[in-house]
């Protein structure tokens, strides 16, 4: 086997990997600190671990395209988050599991309600996509839009702690680590 060989290996999914949501038992104490934890475990799976969908557990991917989506409304609307997501399948798909795993039935109505907007027509996804604004793009005022975040993100975490799958270890070494996909492979494939 060669360097070419191993470099085609770890782009290839291998299944399930990470089978827990991990977090330092810290970010726990808090809802507002227990989401954004979950973003960073997420965001280092995605990152320095390279590691890809169907490699960590799915629930992680939920709640961080969940919470993702309730950002870019926040921020910029309904246009914003088809222009960033841009409208990606999986990003969609994971938002909503998400959003119905959590029991955020209100959050479920509006963004059913805007995929029935951005299925009806090519021409106003697009426009959409590009920036034009939807008469009711935002989920609330000012004022209700922050009680909107602490519901949402409270039903995020609530969801996540009764999760099999969701762990606290004391500390989080798993983000120092450095190519830790190729890690496995590399002595695989010595052996062989």
């Amino acid at each position: 086997m060669n360097e070419q060989d191993d470099d085609r290996r770890a782009c290839e999914r291998q299944g399930l990997i990470i089978g827990e949501i991990l977090v330092p038992e810290a970010a726990a104490a808090t809802d507002i600190d227990l989401v954004p934890a979950v973003v960073d475990f997420v965001n280092w799976a995605i990152g320095p671990a390279h590691l890809v969908l169907g490699e960590i557990a799915p629930e992680a991917f939920w709640s961080y395209h969940a919470d993702y989506y309730l950002a870019q409304v926040n921020n910029g609307g309904h246009a914003q988050f088809a222009h960033n997501s841009q409208m990606g399948a999986q990003t969609l798909d994971n938002c909503r599991r998400g959003l119905i795993a959590m029991g955020a039935t209100e959050y479920v109505a509006i963004f059913d309600g805007f995929m029935r907007i951005m299925t009806a027509g090519p021409g106003r996804a697009k426009a959409i996509q590009d920036g034009q604004r939807l008469r009711r793009d935002r989920f609330g005022h000012q004022a209700s839009r922050q009680t909107l975040l602490r519901t949402m993100t409270a039903l995020n975490a609530a969801w996540l702690r009764t999760l099999p799958v969701f762990r606290l270890p004391a500390e989080r070494p798993f983000f120092n680590l450095k190519n830790w996909r190729r890690a496995p492979l590399r002595q695989h494939s010595d052996a062989a």
